[in-house]
C-alpha cells in the first residue's frame, strides 16, 4: 500500500507525524463529520489519482498529511480545507478509500470520483 501512496501521494510522505495530532484528526474524521464515502479499495491508484484530481480542481487546500503503521494496517490521512468546511481523505488497509466531511461535499466530490472512474472503464 504504501508503494501505491508514494506514487498518487509522493508529495505528502516527507515528515513523520505528530501522534497526538494523528490522534485528533481521527477523532475530528471519526466524530465530528457528517459523512464517509468509499471510493473503492485503498490500493486503486488511479481512485487516488483522480480523487487528487477532483479536490484541485475544486480549490480545497490540503493542510496536512499523517501517516501510520499499526500492526498489519497502514493508514494514510490528508485534511483538506474546502472554503469553510474540513475534509478528510483517508487510505486503510482492508478498509479502502474514504473522503469524509460535510454530507453535501463529500456527496458531490464522491460523485465526480465515481463519474470519472466510470468514464474512464467505458473508454
Amino acid at each position: 500500500m504504501l508503494r501505491d501512496f508514494r506514487k498518487s501521494f509522493k508529495d505528502d510522505l516527507r515528515d513523520t507525524p505528530d501522534p497526538e495530532e494523528f490522534g485528533r484528526w481521527l477523532d475530528e474524521r471519526d466524530h465530528h463529520t457528517e459523512k464517509t464515502v468509499d471510493l473503492g479499495p485503498e490500493y486503486d491508484e488511479e481512485s487516488q489519482k483522480i480523487l487528487k484530481s477532483v479536490l484541485e480542481e475544486a480549490k480545497a487546500v490540503r493542510v496536512g498529511f499523517h501517516y501510520g503503521i499499526a500492526g498489519s494496517q497502514e493508514i494514510a490521512l490528508w485534511k483538506y480545507q474546502f472554503g469553510t468546511d474540513t475534509l478528510f481523505v483517508m487510505t486503510e488497509t482492508h478498509m479502502g478509500l474514504t473522503v469524509s466531511g460535510p454530507a453535501e461535499k463529500v456527496d458531490s466530490i464522491a460523485a465526480e470520483v465515481k463519474r470519472r472512474i466510470d468514464k474512464r472503464s467505458t473508454e
